[in-house]
């Protein structure tokens, strides 16, 4: 399937956050990744390639079990070139330590193919 339309990479863009935040799939990890994958989080070393991302993303997911996203809207804008883009997703993270909770805003450049190639969130708290 190709990623030509704002609708596609949108659906894409969501897919790929259940699978990884919500279903934590990580069986399926592979095959929404670029290789060369970059995550970004408030101000820690760049995460790079697929193989850390997904070892980084099963460690976090498996010490906190209650972990849980909550998607509240999301937005896409495709490449000049027409095939992959950005999508954005407004979302709150739920089960974390302490009853805390966070609204995050989660960043994704996905390639034609449909692969996440570059994650950045922001995040601010709203619950202790």
């Amino acid at each position: 399937m190709s990623f030509t339309t704002p609708e596609s990479l949108k659906a894409r863009g969501l897919e790929i956050l259940r699978i990884l935040c919500v279903d934590k799939a990580f069986d399926k990890m592979p095959g929404v990744l670029d290789p060369n994958v970059e995550a970004y989080h408030d101000d820690e070393a760049a995460l790079v390639g697929r193989d850390n991302f997904i070892s980084h993303f099963q460690h976090l997911l498996t010490a906190v079990p209650t972990f849980s996203y909550q998607i509240y809207d999301s937005v896409a804008e495709l490449d000049k070139g027409g095939k992959g883009g950005r999508v954005w997703i407004f979302s709150r993270l739920l089960g974390l330590p302490k009853g805390i909770q966070k609204d995050t805003v989660d960043m994704f450049d996905i390639d034609g193919e449909g692969r996440l190639v570059r994650m950045k969130d922001v995040q601010r708290l709203v619950a202790q």
